[in-house]
């Protein structure tokens, strides 16, 4: 609370229009699936008024990593009720036919999947999205020489070398180690 909520109370106060939740878990709990992070410290605590998402497949994760639920139709109920907004997922798109399964089931209430589209729709206006929904222009530049010139120079400036020098890689197979955290034990 020290450490690591001022920052975040100072862009919420800013008015940051969207915040991406973490992908690691507080107190034994993945972040996405808790309505005491989400709800209860981001928007009741914090005051925060914008678009909650997902990063990477966490939703997915919900289930595969953390095992905190049976399946993914389960990972999105808990991420919906926890508070999540918007689900990234770049090659599964099931989060919305979870969502509608899940409201025709008496499961969540319509008003929590509006509560969400308005966040959405009011991001989208803010944006001007709606009177200028295309880039103009912007697009006709990627994948352009320029562009793949700094993005080639940009992996070149991020490449971490590993410097070998004792031969202790790779490990030997009777080598042993530690490994701890949350997920130790995840396979």
């Amino acid at each position: 609370r020290d450490i690591f909520l001022p920052p975040f109370k100072s862009m919420i106060d800013a008015g940051v229009a969207t915040i991406m939740v973490n992908s690691g878990e507080g107190n034994g709990q993945p972040i996405h699936s808790s309505h005491e992070y989400l709800v209860g410290m981001l928007r009741d605590e914090l005051g925060c008024k914008g678009v909650a998402v997902t990063d990477w497949d966490d939703i997915g994760k919900l289930h595969g990593v953390h095992r905190v639920s049976p399946n993914e139709k389960e990972s999105t109920y808990l991420a919906i009720t926890a508070g999540v907004d918007m689900s990234m997922a770049p090659y599964n798109a099931n989060y919305a036919d979870y969502a509608v399964a899940l409201v025709r089931e008496g499961r969540i209430p319509a008003e929590r999947i509006e509560q969400s589209a308005r966040r959405i729709l009011q991001l989208k206006e803010d944006l001007g999205l709606f009177d200028n929904p295309l880039a103009t222009g912007s697009l006709d530049v990627i994948g352009s020489d320029e562009h793949t010139a700094v993005a080639r120079e940009a992996a070149r400036a991020s490449l971490v070398k590993l410097k070998n020098a004792n031969q202790t890689l790779p490990a030997a197979r009777t080598t042993r180690g530690l490994v701890t955290g949350p997920a130790a034990e995840a396979h």
